[in-house]
């Protein structure tokens, strides 16, 4: 860790110093054994690793995930954050709305429901408001889908590598994972990377 805080802090590191430094971020998001499952393009991506400690922090068994986002959106820190924050964190409230639309628990639900013609209504309706919400939090402008299920489906692919998916267009609808496939999401994974951060901004010992 300390030649990682040194590398971290130089202003021009080497090529050899930014991909060391790439491995480590990368080994700490999807952990040692996760990398050996994916290509270095993918688990070296800034976005996807992002992506991937997104999912993980609401893993927290402590916690529902409506809770998670409400501590986060009211803890003193998060009162002086920029409005983005805040609209983070309303995205992530959305997206789980979407899921529990459908009948899931949430994004690691594995269970199968089914949405019978009514309910296929209903959930239509349901999801045609949510992302109209979600249009007009991120860009002002509530513009309602022409089909709520194909734009949610892309929101929760593009936020939480996931997307609900029908088999052989039945109302049977699983959580299925996107490409790339990423490890399981899990609280300690997102633990480890917190402990990673700390330890890679320590204050310099001289």
């Amino acid at each position: 860790m300390p030649e990682l805080r040194k590398i971290h802090r130089q202003q021009t590191p080497t090529d050899d110093e930014r991909n060391a430094l790439s491995r480590a971020y990368a080994c700490a998001t999807f952990g040692e054994e996760g990398i050996k499952s994916m290509d270095a393009i993918h688990f070296t991506d800034m976005h996807l690793q992002a992506k991937y400690r997104t999912v993980c922090a609401l893993a927290n068994p402590a916690m529902s995930i409506p809770e998670i986002i409400h501590a986060r959106l009211t803890r003193e820190q998060d009162i002086t954050d920029l409005v983005g924050a805040k609209n983070s964190q309303m995205v992530q409230l959305i997206l789980y709305e979407m899921l529990i639309a459908y009948g899931f628990s949430g994004p690691f639900d594995t269970s199968t429901v089914e949405v019978s013609p009514q309910e296929y209504v209903v959930l239509w309706d349901k999801l045609l408001a949510l992302c109209s919400q979600l249009k007009k939090l991120t860009s002002g402008r509530g513009l309602a889908p022409e089909n709520p299920f194909r734009a949610a489906s892309a929101h929760l692919s593009s936020n939480w590598h996931i997307t609900p998916s029908n088999k052989q267009h039945t109302k049977m609808y699983t959580l299925t994972s996107c490409k790339p496939k990423w490890p399981e999401q899990y609280w300690e994974n997102h633990k480890r990377y917190a402990v990673f951060i700390d330890d890679l901004k320590a204050p310099r010992v001289d």
